[in-house]
């Protein structure tokens, strides 16, 4: 995080980010006002939260054993709540698949 003012002077100085380094991509105050703004305007009143599916769901699963198998360590407690809710629904297969996507004693996490 880049700063205009040093943060040990005023805490108020947290307030002045010129821009944020996430996952090697720049984003600076523009880019973060932006999603901040699409955020405010997604879950504005009037505006609802998706409804859950079935197909959601596979598409969850889908872009996580992409992110595992590009090497991205995902969190287990958030691999763990995705088993859980695929077994809450009945759909035992595919919470095994899930489970197969946690890490494991001696698994090693890829770095690019």
């Amino acid at each position: 995080m880049i700063l205009d003012s040093n943060p040990l002077q005023s805490t108020e100085n947290l307030k002045t980010i010129q821009g944020v380094s996430a996952r090697g991509t720049w984003l600076d105050h523009a880019a973060l006002r932006r999603m901040v703004d699409r955020l405010a305007t997604t879950f504005s009143d009037g505006n609802t939260i998706p409804v859950a599916t079935p197909e959601s769901f596979d598409a969850l699963l889908a872009g996580v054993e992409t992110l595992r198998g590009a090497g991205f360590p995902y969190p287990d407690y958030s691999i763990q709540e995705i088993e859980d809710l695929y077994r809450e629904l009945g759909r035992d297969a595919l919470a095994d698949r899930v489970d197969g996507l946690q890490m494991r004693p001696g698994d090693e996490i890829e770095t690019p």
